[in-house]
């Protein structure tokens, strides 16, 4: 016999991944949830806007990207007629040059001041960015911008180059080159807009709590509104709820030395519940503590039994079981009566009627309960 303190087989805290505040949490205390129901929900307002931003800067990269490949196709174009100009030695009309070189300058002059603006403005998100007071995000936007800005100083230059010397066939390649890099560039912002999103969606996914299994909610030491840490912040987050499978429960039970040598793994255990009156259940031997251990001053080994628990049954985690685990059987053996064997130095014997009177026999016992022995020799 042993007594034993009744737990779950399977329990869990539950704690968000992300911080939050708690928008909703349709379960309470005792609730049976089914596997992939929703215990609990963070509010994502802000979440959903950052999200609605990111695909806003995505469809505003795939414009970019058609226009960078619309002015590659074009400057692809002009590169040819220029190599087919070249290869003929047909030279511009001075005019046509003289107007479209005031025309490049102009251009220039706009291309540097922009650039310059953006320089500025650069230098003072890259600073902010040091100070970790903006996002990486807003300073390779900054950086991009800067670099699409000097392409376009670039461009301009050679394009005033181009008509100053003859040269004509090299710039056009060479601006066929930077139309490609922008190109690129509109593409590498696509991607990281993409990434960007993608981690948006999973940060919003982590504020949708679901039930990992069948359960029922053991505890809910927080309510609805209240501000509550991930599990990657300090003290490794809070606990919003405790689930357990009642399904199956455990009971942990300390047998004394002597018993536990007769003991083996899968051994059928009965099983009686303090809180529930009549109530038998029948449980197996799990796990044997291959260490001894002293509790109550009773050196012992520590004995885990398992059960299959009908929720209807009234047990209950936290609840006394008490165990009876049957160390010996004999069935289909001879025996008497407990109270009809005597002891006398040693000698085990029985009274047996034999006509009026009753004789003295000599007896071997085997098993013993609290009510008959065994008899294996003398009867």
């Amino acid at each position: 016999s042993a007594a034993g303190e009744i737990t779950p087989a399977e329990q869990v805290s539950v704690r968000p991944e992300a911080s939050g505040r708690i928008a909703t949490m349709p379960v309470d205390i005792g609730d049976k949830v089914k596997k992939g129901d929703v215990l609990f929900t963070l509010d994502d307002s802000d979440l959903q806007i950052e999200r609605s931003q990111r695909q806003t800067e995505i469809e505003a990269t795939k414009l970019q990207i058609e226009g960078a490949r619309l002015t590659l196709d074009k400057l692809q174009l002009d590169f040819d007629r220029t190599k087919q100009i070249f290869e003929k030695k047909v030279p511009l009309e001075r005019s046509q040059r003289q107007t479209e070189i005031e025309a490049a300058k102009l251009q220039i002059e706009g291309a540097r001041l922009t650039l310059e603006k953006l320089q500025v403005n650069f230098d003072r998100i890259k600073q902010l960015y040091q100070d970790k007071l903006l996002a990486k995000e807003a300073f390779e936007n900054a950086k991009a911008e800067l670099d699409q800005a000097r392409n376009n100083h670039a461009l301009a230059l050679n394009q005033l180059n181009k008509l100053l010397a003859w040269e004509v066939l090299e710039t056009a390649k060479i601006e066929v080159d930077l139309a490609r890099n922008n190109h690129a560039l509109a593409r590498n912002s696509f991607e990281r807009s993409l990434k960007a999103l993608q981690l948006v969606e999973d940060r919003i996914s982590k504020t949708k709590i679901t039930a990992p299994f069948d359960c029922t909610i053991l505890t809910r030491p927080v309510s609805v509104g209240q501000a509550v840490s991930g599990s990657g912040g300090v003290n490794s987050g809070t606990e919003v709820l405790t689930i357990a499978d009642l399904s199956e429960l455990i009971i942990n039970a300390h047998i004394n030395q002597a018993d536990v040598t007769r003991m083996t793994v899968n051994q059928r255990v009965q099983i009686e519940v303090e809180a529930v009156s009549g109530l038998k259940l029948f449980g197996r031997v799990d796990r044997i503590a291959p260490q001894a251990t002293i509790k109550n001053g009773i050196k012992g080994f520590s004995t885990r039994i398992i059960v299959k628990n009908d929720e209807k049954s009234g047990v209950r985690p936290g609840m006394t079981a008490n165990l009876t685990i049957p160390l010996q059987a004999a069935d289909n053996v001879l025996a008497v009566p407990l109270a009809a064997v005597f002891s006398e130095q040693g000698e085990r014997f029985v009274y047996v009627q034999q006509g009026d009177k009753f004789a003295r026999v000599s007896v071997l016992i085997g098993v013993t309960d609290y009510d008959f022995a065994e008899v294996t020799t003398g009867l």
